[in-house]
């Protein structure tokens, strides 16, 4: 299970790299999760596993759940290459109760900035799961960095 981000999250212990969560992990999921994340200093390498249970919430979105849960963990290694550029590999179990691997790179520039795309693998079709674009949830801040006489790219 990949999250971008905690939703509703009632409970989140972080130790360090490492952590923990439990509440509503995205807005169909809730449960609890576990990372565990190691960066070396000095390296360009960072491996992580994260192991999490997820129930599915009600459809109208309010603190009930369905039927339908799961366990999910993925072992993960990313990379830095550089100039902004991150590549990472999360090989696991996902929601659907597939198994597979996805693929992504990601470019962040100085302002913040951040794009990229990724690509999943699975057991599951291309027709049920393919590709997919990540794009920033704040395009606000390339305008008020440009303000600032910052270029909103580099």
């Amino acid at each position: 299970m990949r999250y971008s981000k905690l939703i509703g999250c009632v409970a989140l212990l972080a130790l360090g790299s490492d952590g923990i969560a439990g509440g509503y992990l995205e807005n169909m999921y809730g449960g609890m999760s576990g990372e565990l994340l190691r960066y070396p200093v000095a390296s360009r390498l960072a491996l992580g596993v994260e192991v999490a249970y997820a129930k599915q919430r009600d459809f109208d979105m309010l603190f009930g759940f369905q039927d339908y849960d799961v366990v999910t963990g993925h072992a993960s290694a990313y990379y830095d290459l550089g100039n902004g550029f991150t590549t990472q590999v999360d090989v696991g179990r996902y929601l659907a109760k597939d198994w597979g691997a996805t693929f992504g790179l990601d470019r962040e520039f100085n302002n913040g900035f951040k794009i990229g795309g990724y690509f999943t693998l699975t057991d599951v079709s291309f027709d049920d799961f393919g590709e997919g674009i990540t794009l920033p949830r704040d395009a606000t801040n390339l305008i008020a960095n440009k303000k600032r006489g910052q270029s909103p790219i580099l």
